[in-house]
């Protein structure tokens, strides 16, 4: 894990997080209250890694309760080999172009969240280059992670399928090779979720199944992983039915395993 600069963080008990200070290169251009940095910021309160520019604290993450699903075997997994996983995704990233023609159909400096960042390296990187961005894994070590290797962004240890950001405040919501670790039965309300959170016309980057799998269990860089998801077609559908519109879909290999195969859609939030 990346060391981490002294005077820059500094370790905190896990309370509610404050407001940041003023920063006018951060603000962005909306006027409105609920598009405020700040408000991202009390919904992260308590579970806040890291913060842009220095202007942060480091406050440790909040356990998650798991009951009977699969989540706490995911979550233990990705602390478990999060080098190995960065290492495997610095190399190998056919998500390149999807995620470049994402960022530049979003206005300059938007606001973008990373659903399932990882350890920030390629997308949480690649995205701040260009906008403000909010990034979430519900691994701790994978967002303790980001926050070291993308100083530039927002990293907060989260459920993606738990979110109580206010509603219409992205410009753009990228999740890739995240969701297929949740539970089909949870993907319609977290596509609806991700609905609620976009501004009108706002887009989405999904990575998703392009298969039918119900549950599956196995090896994964020597620890235990568990996939979920549903066939191309019916993730088409339910992103129309959401009221998202479809402008592209692609299904690519994936980069790791080199067996499976992908689902990356491009959708824009329906107007009013």
């Amino acid at each position: 894990m990346p060391s981490q600069p002294e005077g820059n963080r500094r370790l905190l008990p896990n309370v509610p997080t404050t407001a940041d200070p003023p920063n006018n290169s951060m603000e962005p251009t909306r006027p409105a209250a609920a598009n405020r940095i700040s408000d991202i910021i009390e919904a992260l309160a308590g579970r806040l890694i890291s913060r842009p520019l220095g202007a942060g604290v480091y406050v440790a993450g909040i356990a998650m309760s798991e009951a009977a699903d699969p989540s706490e075997l995911v979550r233990q997994g990705y602390n478990k080999i999060a080098a190995q996983y960065l290492a495997a995704r610095s190399s190998a990233s056919p998500d390149a172009p999807a995620l470049a023609h994402f960022s530049s159909l979003l206005p300059t400096n938007a606001l973008v969240l990373d659903a399932g960042c990882g350890a920030g390296v390629p997308v949480t990187h690649f995205l701040a280059q260009y906008h403000r961005v909010v990034a979430i894994d519900f691994s701790i070590a994978q967002a303790q992670m980001a926050s070291g290797l993308v100083p530039s962004a927002h990293v907060a240890c989260l459920d993606m399928t738990q979110l109580a950001f206010p509603p219409a405040i992205f410009d753009g919501i990228c999740s890739l090779f995240a969701i297929l670790h949740i539970p089909r039965s949870k993907h319609r309300n977290l596509i609806a979720a991700f609905h609620r959170l976009l501004r009108e016309d706002g887009l989405v980057l999904l990575c998703l199944g392009a298969s039918d799998n119900e549950a599956d269990y196995g090896p994964y860089f020597g620890t235990r992983m568990f996939w979920s998801h549903f066939d191309s077609r019916e993730y088409l559908e339910m992103l129309t039915a959401t009221g998202f519109t479809v402008l592209s879909s692609e299904i690519l290999p994936d980069p790791i395993s080199k067996i499976a195969t992908h689902l990356f859609v491009l959708a824009r939030k329906d107007g009013a």
